[in-house]
């Protein structure tokens, strides 16, 4: 189960990402 396991750094990588990543669909 080791893909099952989400480490608390995700969330904040990802927002991150998603901030840098100009929004396709509003």
């Amino acid at each position: 189960a080791n893909g099952l396991i989400i480490p608390e750094e995700l969330p904040t990588i990802l927002s991150l990402i998603y901030s840098n990543i100009p929004p396709i669909r509003k």
